[in-house]
């Protein structure tokens, strides 16, 4: 009985992990964009970084497809991001919030959990600046 309790649990934490292990990355056109966690001010945040790997600058954007607590939400221009980078430069997000992008992930506001049930970039572009 005691084996079954433990294999059912590992099972379920297994299950539980898989479900929001939603770090990803894509690559177009030599830029790589990781989608990191990071952990700020006792939140968790997903942020990006964004490698352009060509001997020249480029414009890289992308619109954002997010569902907090399993509600889509990402509607309208504030989830249309735009990023300018150097060539053969890193743009990645940090605690600032100055360079990048962030996504709530698992943000605890006033008592109430907002946990990012999965999210997508869609319509990503690169262009040659």
């Amino acid at each position: 009985m005691k084996r079954l309790m433990l294999f059912l649990f590992v099972a379920y934490s297994t299950l539980i992990f898989a479900q929001n292990n939603i770090d990803r990355e894509y690559e177009l056109d030599g830029v790589i964009i990781s989608a990191l966690t990071i952990e700020c001010m006792g939140n968790e945040f997903l942020t990006f970084e964004i490698v352009n790997t060509n001997p020249y600058a480029v414009s890289v954007t992308w619109r954002e497809e997010i569902s907090i607590n399993g509600k889509k939400i990402g509607e309208g221009d504030d989830f249309l991001k735009s990023f300018f980078v150097e060539a053969n430069a890193t743009l990645v997000g940090d605690c600032t919030f100055k360079e990048s992008s962030y996504i709530e992930k698992r943000l605890n506001r006033g008592g109430y959990l907002r946990n990012l049930t999965s999210f997508d970039l869609n319509s990503i572009n690169v262009n040659k600046k």
